[in-house]
């Protein structure tokens, strides 16, 4: 789990394949702007779920000698 405030919680979890799905969760009673590297407003007691593709590390090349 990634730090959150009291009522804003963010999950995040590696997915088999690579990708990293992303939960923001708002526990409080009124919308709320989850801000960084994925931004969302998630109504009251509301869940925004993403999956994160891409930005891994690049493959590797092979030489041609």
């Amino acid at each position: 789990m990634i730090p959150s405030r009291r009522t804003r919680r963010v999950l995040a979890k590696r997915l088999s394949n690579g990708n990293v799905a992303v939960a923001l969760f708002n526990q409080g009673n009124g919308t709320t702007t989850t801000s960084g590297t994925i931004s969302a407003g998630v109504p009251a007691h509301g869940t925004a779920v993403y999956i994160v593709s891409g930005g891994g590390a690049p493959r590797p090349r092979r030489s041609r000698w």
